[in-house]
């Protein structure tokens, strides 16, 4: 694991003018006059960033980024979106830079810092990431530099949102989940998008449901899909490495176990009931479920899966059916006949 800390720093205009070059004072004395005559419209780069951020899903899904911590998932906007808040706030200044690494170091610092050049407001933040292993021993020197490009991503990111208010950022990233995931209509196909996509670039079934803590892939909500792209967006902007956000258990210390999830160990080791499928019968297929789902939510109106779930235990009078991706081929033909009629 990377050990993490970000801290803010004491940061004022005249401080943040004695890191620069001479050569760099005089572009920012330009730049404030600048800044001056040309005041920002706080409307104008508000909507900016809403119509960038949502411009499409593939920008959207960029926006957010998730980090668990104990049982809790953290979820935050990201260094994606924190350059189009900085791009559409205007007469901003960022500073980053990498401190050196002395000899004996075990961890690598960066310093960001955002200066407001019409409100001549400067916020300084300085983070920190660990550079060895659990062993005490120096990473590599390519992964030196990984976690040193990490800090700096990491620092920037938090001192823009420390200058363009908080408010407005936390709208436009409400705004940016809706267009990820779309409404109920859409969202199983989303849904199926997006898991095979995180499962393509090599994360498990397994380690994407420890994250979110969930029994199958058709339990999966829009939130838990925030989690696991959030997740995917740090490793992606090389925030994180990729096991360090979705661990595999390796029991032998060879092969990655097949499921971390506890509740799934739980449903795969219960005693079996009356209700339980035979081994023998075949698993619903992912077409033959999103068909349930969207018949079910068409015709009832529901809303959630939750609800289409317990409109299957009580066709096929199960009380114990888990979820959704624990039905039968034979169970969800059963269904989607009644739902036809």
């Amino acid at each position: 694991m990377n050990d993490e800390q970000t801290t803010e720093i004491k940061a004022t205009p005249s401080s943040a003018m004695q890191e620069l070059d001479p050569e760099d004072r005089a572009n920012v004395d330009l730049q404030v006059s600048t800044a001056k005559h040309y005041p920002r419209s706080i409307k104008g780069a508000f909507d900016e960033m809403v119509s960038t951020a949502c411009m499409n899903e593939a920008i959207a899904t960029a926006c957010f980024y998730s980090l668990k911590r104990g049982s809790n998932v953290i979820e935050g906007p990201s260094v994606r979106l924190a350059e189009i808040s900085a791009n559409a706030w205007g007469n901003l200044r960022v500073d980053t830079k990498i401190l050196p690494i002395k000899h004996g170091d075990r961890f690598v610092k960066a310093r960001s810092i955002a200066w407001d050049l019409e409100k001549n407001v400067a916020i300084g933040i300085e983070t920190q990431r660990r550079i060895t292993d659990k062993n005490g021993n120096l990473y590599r020197d390519d992964m030196v530099g990984v976690t040193s490009n990490a800090a700096a991503s990491i620092a920037f990111r938090n001192a823009v949102f420390k200058v363009v208010p908080r408010t407005l950022v936390d709208f436009v990233l409400d705004k940016a989940r809706e267009v990820a995931f779309g409404n109920a209509e859409s969202f199983a196909k989303k849904r199926t998008q997006a898991v095979q996509s995180l499962i393509g670039r090599g994360i498990s079934e397994g380690a994407l449901l420890a994250f979110v803590d969930k029994p199958s892939v058709f339990d999966l909500d829009a939130g838990d899909l925030t989690k696991l792209t959030g997740a995917w967006n740090r490793v992606r902007d090389g925030e994180a490495f990729l096991e360090e956000m979705f661990p595999e258990e390796r029991p032998d210390g060879d092969e990655p176990a097949k499921t971390t999830n506890k509740v799934a160990e739980k449903i795969k080791n219960r005693k079996p009931k009356a209700k339980d499928k035979p081994k023998s019968e075949v698993k619903a297929t992912d077409g033959q479920l999103e068909e349930l789902v969207a018949k079910a939510k068409e015709r009832y109106g529901y809303e959630t899966d939750a609800e289409v779930l317990d409109h299957c235990r009580n066709v096929l009078k199960d009380g114990g059916l888990k979820s959704l991706g624990d039905m039968t081929d034979s169970e969800a033909n059963e269904v989607i006949e009644g739902l036809e009629k």
